[in-house]
C-alpha cells in the first residue's frame, strides 16, 4: 500500500504542475495568411462561437491578444510581423521571448523572406511548427502541385515538415450556411498537442477546445492500452488503479479546469471494482501465483471493457453538464456503456485502440 500511495502522489503532483503552469502559444505570420481562422479551427470553434475575429479586411488583428478566458492558457493571435503599421509588428516581436510553442503560418509559393521570420520566432522558443495555410488555392492546379509547393517550403525554410491546412469559413461576412473547410487542421493540432504533452502541458490546451470529445478519447484510449498491458504483463495488482484514477482526474480537469482531489477520484473506482471482481482477483492471483496463459486474454478483455465503461460514463456525465455528486447517473451510464462495449467488442476488436476511439466518438454524438 505504501507503493500504491507513493505512485498516486507522483501522479497527482505531475497533474497539479501541469494545471498550474501557464502555456503560451503564438500564431505568427504575415498579414492575411489566415492566422485568426486557423486559430478558430485549432480550437474546434464554429462560426457562431469564434475565438478570434475574422474578416475580409487585411490586418483585422491589430494588436496582440489572448484568445481564451483561461488564466493558464495564452493562445495568442498576433498581428502580422510585417504589418505596415510598425507598432503592430513590434508588439509581436516583444512577445516572442515568452512562447512555449510557435506556429508560423505561410501561404502561396515558397518565399525566402519567411526564413528570417522563422529565425526570429525560434529565438523565442525551441518548438516551432510551420503551417502552409489556404491550400484550397491549389485545388484548381494539377495533381501533385501541392506536394511540390510543400517540398519547396521545406527546402526554403530548412524544416522537415510543413503542415498543409485550410481554415475557410470563419469570415463573418460569408453567407449563412457556407460550409467550413478545415483540411489538415487535425494533423497540425495533433503535432501541437504532442509538443505540449512532451512538456507535460497538453491539458491546458485541451480544456479550451470547443468540442472536447477527441481529447477525452485520447485520455481514455491511452488508459485502455495501460489496462491491457498491466493484465498481460507482471505488475502489482493495484497498478491499474493508479492509471484509472489519474484518467478520471484528467477527464474532470478537461471539462471543469479543476484537478479532482485524489480521494474523490479513488471513490469512483469501487463501483467498477464490484462489477469486475473476476479480473481483479485474477490480477491479484497473477502477481503471486503462476496463472495459465489461457486466462490472461479473457482478463485483459474484461479489464479493458470495464475501464472503457467507467471513463466513458464519466466523460459523458461531465460533457452533458452533470456532476460527480450524481453517483446514480454515473452508475447508470457505466452499466449502459459496459453492456454496449461487451456487445460490439467481439473477436479481437478489444485489442484495437482505434476501435475504442471510434466507439467513443459514436457514443458522444448527439
Amino acid at each position: 500500500m505504501l507503493r500504491f500511495g507513493k505512485a498516486l502522489d507522483e501522479s497527482w503532483e505531475q497533474m497539479s504542475r501541469e494545471l498550474s503552469d501557464t502555456v503560451h502559444i503564438a500564431i505568427v505570420g504575415r498579414v492575411s495568411v489566415g492566422k485568426s481562422s486557423l486559430t478558430n479551427a485549432l480550437l474546434r470553434r464554429n462560426r457562431n462561437n469564434p475565438a478570434a475575429a475574422v474578416g475580409a479586411e487585411s490586418g483585422v488583428t491589430s494588436r496582440l491578444e489572448s484568445l481564451t478566458l483561461g488564466d493558464r492558457l495564452q493562445l495568442v493571435d498576433s498581428p502580422g510581423l510585417e504589418d505596415l503599421d510598425p507598432s503592430r509588428s513590434d508588439t509581436t516581436e516583444d512577445f516572442l521571448h515568452r512562447i512555449d510553442v510557435g506556429i508560423l503560418v505561410v501561404t502561396g509559393s515558397a518565399d525566402a523572406g519567411q526564413a528570417a521570420m522563422l529565425g526570429r520566432l525560434r529565438t523565442g522558443c525551441a518548438e516551432v511548427l510551420v503551417a502552409l495555410n489556404k491550400i484550397d488555392q491549389w485545388d484548381r492546379h494539377g495533381e501533385g502541385a501541392l506536394d511540390q509547393v510543400l517540398q519547396q517550403w521545406c527546402a526554403v525554410l530548412g524544416v522537415d515538415t510543413v503542415y498543409p491546412t485550410c481554415a475557410f469559413g470563419y469570415d463573418s461576412d460569408l453567407p449563412a450556411g457556407t460550409p467550413v473547410d478545415i483540411r489538415g487542421v487535425d494533423e497540425l493540432r495533433g503535432a501541437l498537442e504532442d509538443l505540449l504533452a512532451a512538456q507535460g502541458k497538453e491539458l491546458q490546451l485541451a480544456r479550451h477546445q470547443g468540442d472536447k470529445t477527441v481529447d477525452a478519447a485520447r485520455i481514455i484510449v491511452d488508459t485502455l492500452r495501460q489496462a491491457a498491458g498491466i493484465t498481460l504483463l507482471p505488475a502489482a495488482p493495484w497498478t491499474f488503479l493508479v492509471y484509472q484514477t489519474a484518467a478520471a482526474a484528467k477527464l474532470h480537469a478537461l471539462h471543469t479546469g479543476e484537478l479532482l482531489p485524489r480521494a474523490r477520484a479513488l471513490s469512483l473506482i469501487p463501483a467498477e471494482l464490484a462489477d469486475s471482481a473476476p479480473s481483479t482477483l485474477f490480477l491479484t492471483a497473477k502477481f503471486f501465483l503462476p496463472v495459465p496463459l489461457l486466462l490472461e486474454p479473457a482478463a485483459a478483455r474484461q479489464r479493458v471493457l470495464n475501464t472503457f465503461a467507467l471513463l466513458t460514463a464519466l466523460h459523458l456525465l461531465l460533457a452533458n453538464g452533470g456532476t460527480l455528486d450524481d453517483r446514480a447517473a454515473l452508475r447508470r451510464r457505466f452499466r449502459k456503456q459496459r453492456t454496449r462495449a461487451a456487445q460490439v467488442a467481439v473477436g479481437g476488436r478489444w485489442k484495437d485502440p482505434e476501435f475504442w476511439q471510434d466507439l467513443l466518438l459514436e457514443i458522444s454524438r448527439p
